[in-house]
């Protein structure tokens, strides 16, 4: 039987843009207790962010935190193939495993001492507020900083992440993922939102299919050694620089359709004609209705191109 919490007289809120688990973490070292602690409390084994419905009213109890709060800042349950990010449909994938130890910006650290969602995510790999490269290794000790401890702005070893050295990046980097920001409902970024949600192809999608279609494009543009065709998946060496990929995939967007074609044809020149139509009709069969005119317009257009007379 775990030993009861001790309660803090000051009640913490999860911030517009926070982590479930770094919201847990950030409460636990106000009550001067390490995250797992909270969790276990919780009768939740493992922090995640990923959690049922249970499990979430279980830890609304033990963090004195509004249920409806806990769900805004969570990525729906664990074991589906899709996750829910900010109001937005996704796939899973997408998180790419970074729930084990915790990427951050040590400039954004430095400004308040809280873990942004958006680290969380495999298509981010920079800050595009301070356009610095997110950081994944304490340069201290060497390692990884993990979920361990208490608050988000110290590694194991004691050392302050925000105060770790800056990696800059140039400024259409900066621009490529601020768009993704900006999809993703970083309000700091809605006129990159605006302007890609104007471009044909992505106009008559989501915020979540939009993201899905431009990695997508990143992946097949950036060229990394991969097993799936036009898949978000297994993005090897793309997800550390997700940044120059995403540079890459607005280049399959205009001119429209005429870029979109020529990206077609490179992956056809390593999976077949017949195998990349078919990949790509795939994903655009499983849109939502009067999603992806566009898209499967340009599709057939390239379909037509390739038919014998």
């Amino acid at each position: 039987m775990p030993f009861p919490l001790p309660t803090h007289p000051l009640q913490t809120s999860p911030y517009d843009d926070e982590s479930l688990i770094g919201f847990v973490f950030r409460l636990a070292k106000r009550r001067m207790v390490i995250g797992h602690a909270v969790f276990e409390q919780a009768g939740i084994q493992w922090p995640s962010n990923r959690l049922s419905l249970n499990e979430l009213e279980s830890l609304s109890k033990i963090t004195g935190t509004p249920l409806a709060d806990l769900q805004r800042i969570s990525y729906g349950q664990s074991g589906s193939q899709w996750m829910w990010f900010r109001g937005r449909k996704l796939p899973s994938v997408l998180l790419g495993g970074w729930l084990a130890s915790r990427r951050f910006c040590p400039a954004c650290l430095s400004e308040s001492a809280h873990h942004r969602p958006w680290w969380d995510l495999t298509i981010i790999s920079i800050c595009p507020v301070h356009r610095l490269k997110l950081l994944d290794t304490c340069e201290t000790c060497g390692k990884k900083p993990t979920w361990r401890g208490a608050g988000v702005d110290r590694c194991m070893c004691g050392a302050d992440l925000s105060m770790a050295r800056f990696i800059g990046i140039d400024e259409l980097s900066a621009m490529a993922t601020g768009v993704m920001h900006g999809l993703l409902g970083d309000t700091r970024f809605s006129k990159h939102r605006g302007r890609i949600r104007s471009l044909l192809p992505i106009h008559d999608l989501d915020d979540g299919n939009a993201i899905d279609f431009l990695w997508r494009l990143s992946l097949v543009s950036y060229g990394a050694a991969r097993t799936g065709i036009f898949s978000p998946d297994k993005p090897g060496e793309a997800a550390l620089n997700a940044h120059l990929a995403l540079v890459l995939a607005f280049n399959c967007l205009e001119p429209w359709p005429e870029a979109f074609g020529e990206t077609l044809d490179r992956m056809a020149e390593r999976w077949g004609a017949k195998l990349t139509r078919g990949a790509v009709r795939r994903w655009l069969d499983r849109l939502p209705a009067g999603q992806g005119n566009m898209i499967g317009a340009a599709l057939d257009s390239y379909a037509t191109r390739l038919r014998p007379s």
